[in-house]
């Protein structure tokens, strides 16, 4: 484990190639865990406690908690590939929450195996996989020791799980967080221009797509109407997302969106102006009068109830213009 550290690889719990599932098993001596945990921290900045639970995690030889780590892992590969978590076809803040809630679901997964667990050995340490704050964990613990007949017990433990996931990892400096951010920032994933901006298509497709997650998560059932799909994200996580989208570009947004309920109106927006941007270009010059020509355009399509800016104002046209001859 320390050699891969070492060698700045990657510690998967399992690999999926080939339709087959490898569980990934790591060896490490106690004189090397000092070494592991300081390293495990200055790469990808673990406590201590998060460097210990995921040592633990990668040197077990407990067969149980191996497969309920194997049905997290693959809870999401059955939910990007099922549910499009990784289609780009949402605007960033959608891309996010679905991130967030597959790591959800994958942590009610584990929870139901816990809890068939506990019901039948009496063991509730199969609890402490879970990526909660171990203080819950223990709450969680506690309260089905201390009733043992209570009534909807997996719509309990799953409601746990989602209410503590989201108050312990939707905040600025989660490892989650950082994840959602990474998944579904324009800055680091390709997404076409239409499907950056938020529309009712794009709230259904979201909505359909979350209940589709949810409607049957194994080893719990249906838990639709414990997830909220409607949740905020975090805001600082929100300031990013929305200062990587170009399409908070105001002018931008405008034109594509004017009088468009969806991708198929925003791209013929796009492709009109583009046309227009052709016709002037076949010449290979863009006179000034051209110029004027493509920023009535713009005003038209983006602010038609108001009066052209002066001359001092940003000149769209003229900047596209000039980007075209390799200006800045």
């Amino acid at each position: 484990m320390l050699e891969a550290l070492q060698n700045e690889q990657s510690l998967p719990y399992m690999i999926y190639k080939d339709n087959t599932v490898y569980m990934c098993h790591y060896k490490m001596p106690d004189d090397e865990r000092e070494a592991c945990v300081a390293l495990l921290h200055e790469k990808y900045e673990f406590s201590k406690e998060q460097a210990d639970k995921a040592i633990a995690y990668l040197t077990s030889e407990d067969v149980v908690e191996r497969m309920l780590q194997a049905e997290h892992e693959l809870t999401h590969m059955e939910d990007d590939k099922k549910y499009a978590n990784r289609q780009y076809d949402l605007p960033p803040e959608y891309l996010a929450k679905l991130n967030m809630l597959t790591e959800i679901k994958a942590n009610m997964v584990m929870a139901g195996g816990a809890l068939d667990m506990y019901e039948t050995t009496g063991e509730l340490k199969y609890f402490d996989n879970l990526s909660l704050d171990p203080e819950d964990v223990k709450i969680l613990k506690n309260v089905l020791q201390k009733n043992p007949d209570m009534p909807n017990k997996r719509e309990f433990v799953a409601k746990f799980v989602y209410d503590g996931w989201m108050n312990d990892n939707n905040i600025i400096g989660s490892h989650y967080l950082a994840q959602a951010y990474a998944i579904s920032s324009p800055k680091f994933n390709k997404y076409p221009l239409w499907a950056l901006v938020d529309n009712q298509d794009a709230q259904n497709k979201y909505h359909e797509r979350v209940d589709a997650m949810f409607e049957n998560v194994y080893g719990i059932g249906d838990a639709r109407k414990i997830v909220n799909p409607d949740f905020e994200l975090d805001d600082e996580l929100m300031k990013y997302l929305v200062r990587d989208n170009p399409m908070s570009n105001e002018a931008l947004r405008a034109l594509m969106t004017k009088d468009a309920q969806n991708a198929e109106q925003y791209a013929a927006n796009i492709m009109a102006y583009l046309e227009k941007v052709k016709a002037i270009d076949a010449d290979g010059v863009r006179t000034e009068e051209e110029i004027a020509q493509l920023d009535a355009y713009v005003q038209e399509m983006t602010h038609p109830q108001t009066e052209r800016p002066s001359n001092d104002g940003p000149n769209f046209a003229a900047t596209a213009a000039r980007k075209s001859r390799g200006g800045r």
